[in-house]
C-alpha cells in the first residue's frame, strides 16, 4: 500500500513540475520577447494590430487556451492532487483577454472535446468581457 501512495505521489509532484515548468516557459518567452509588449500594450490601449501583429496575438492566444486545456485535463484526471492550478481562474483569464473569445468562437474550440468546451461556455456565462 506504501509503494502505491508512493507512487502516486511521484506521479503528482511529476506532474506539478511539467507544469510549472511549460507556465514559466510560457511567460520567459513573453518576457524575452521583442515583439510582445508593444503587441499588448496596444491590444490593451485598444489600438489596432498591424497583420502581423494579429498573426502574432493570435498564435499566443491559441498557446493560452492550449496550455489551459493541458491544465484542466491534468486536474480532471486527478494528476495534480492538492496542488492543482486554479483552471477556474486560467479559463475565466483566457475569456477575458482581448480578442480571445471571438478567436475561440471562431474555430479555437472547435480543437477541443465537447466536455472542455463546456466547461468553457459555462465559465463564459458568469463573466463580463470587454470589447
Amino acid at each position: 500500500m506504501y509503494e502505491l501512495k508512493q507512487a502516486r505521489d511521484i506521479a503528482i509532484f511529476e506532474n506539478v513540475q511539467a507544469n510549472r515548468e511549460l507556465r514559466i516557459e510560457f511567460f520567459t518567452a513573453r518576457r524575452d520577447s521583442d515583439y510582445y509588449a508593444p503587441i499588448e500594450a496596444k491590444v490593451r490601449k485598444g489600438i489596432a494590430l498591424s497583420p502581423e501583429e494579429e498573426i502574432r496575438w493570435n498564435a499566443h492566444l491559441v498557446t493560452q487556451w492550449a496550455i489551459t486545456y493541458a491544465e484542466w485535463v491534468q486536474v480532471d484526471l486527478g494528476l495534480m492532487g492538492q496542488y492543482s492550478p486554479k483552471v477556474e481562474q486560467q479559463v475565466d483569464n483566457c475569456i477575458r483577454v482581448p480578442h480571445s473569445i471571438e478567436l475561440w468562437d471562431n474555430g479555437t474550440k472547435t480543437f477541443y472535446p465537447q466536455r472542455f468546451v463546456d466547461y468553457v461556455e459555462s465559465r463564459r456565462k458568469n463573466i463580463i468581457v470587454k470589447p
